[in-house]
């Protein structure tokens, strides 16, 4: 805006007026833009997830009623049984994130064994289902067998895991195994140890999958443990697993049953706590 005179004619009578000159001053306020400027973020590194153990099995165990268990597991199935461990990471990946790539293949993780969740009871393994929370334990996924060996990598946000043998595990024949003994000691109160001796009579390695159920003391019937038995073909292998949930003294009736197998019954005298 420039400056503006503004003439004016004073007073009646014809007497002169004075001409008076106002000048408006015009003020620019500049208004200081700024440009954001991006803030630097620190990448977060990917979680260092390590695999502890890998088995491929034939079946599971898992619970059939709330008290008792079972082995489950169709002929054209395949378990792959995970160990990991996550627990020195503070960003541990979520259960759901990983990732079991068999060839073109892709499964995830699976809690839900013959309608009943791993989560409540799982005999085999570390006996943990792996979850953020806890950081370590086991994956577990339904997969079936292959004819060759397949390349087979273990996945999760910003990290793998080659896992070559389970490859050549899913592509070995299934077999069969007989139960040669099942046997139950107790030397301490409120405690058994149970073993399991079994025979590969087919022409392949593979593992024995079996359930134990005890009845008494004190209890009708309960999930006492599961095996997983590993073998050649026409080797034997014996495996032990300890049954510390005993709450009382007594006989203690443990009966296995492993697929296609009938039932395999032994006891212990137990004594009880003092």
């Amino acid at each position: 805006m420039g400056t503006a005179d503004d003439d004016r004619d004073g007073g009646d009578g014809g007497a002169s007026g004075m001409r008076t000159t106002s000048t408006t001053t015009t003020r620019t306020t500049t208004t200081m833009q700024t440009t954001p400027t991006a803030t630097a973020r620190t990448p977060v590194p990917a979680p260092n997830v390590s695999v502890e153990r890998e088995r491929v099995l034939p079946q599971m165990v898992a619970l059939s009623t709330p008290d008792l268990s079972a082995v489950y597991g169709d002929h054209d199935e395949r378990f792959v049984l995970l160990t990991v461990d996550a627990t020195e990471e503070a960003n541990a990946p979520a259960r759901e994130s990983f990732t079991l790539s068999v060839g073109d293949r892709q499964h995830s993780p699976t809690v839900d064994v013959g309608g009943w969740s791993l989560e409540y009871y799982h005999a085999l393994g570390s006996e943990t289902i792996y979850d953020s929370d806890a950081r370590a334990g086991d994956l577990v996924f339904s997969t079936s067998p292959t004819d060759t060996a397949r390349a087979v990598t273990l996945s999760w946000p910003g990290g793998e895991a080659t896992l070559d043998g389970v490859g050549a595990a899913l592509a070995r024949p299934a077999t069969t195994f007989e139960v040669e003994s099942f046997e139950a000691e107790s030397h301490e109160p409120e405690r058994v140890t149970l073993s399991v001796t079994v025979r590969n009579t087919g022409k392949a390695r593979g593992w024995f999958v079996g359930a134990a159920n005890r009845r008494g003391p004190s209890v009708l019937h309960i999930q006492a443990t599961g095996f997983a038995v590993e073998a050649a073909s026409e080797e034997t292998a014996t495996a032990t697993r300890v049954d510390d949930g005993i709450i009382d003294g007594g006989t203690a009736e443990y009966t296995l049953r492993g697929a296609g197998e009938g039932d395999h019954v032994t006891t212990a005298e137990v004594a009880g706590a003092e």
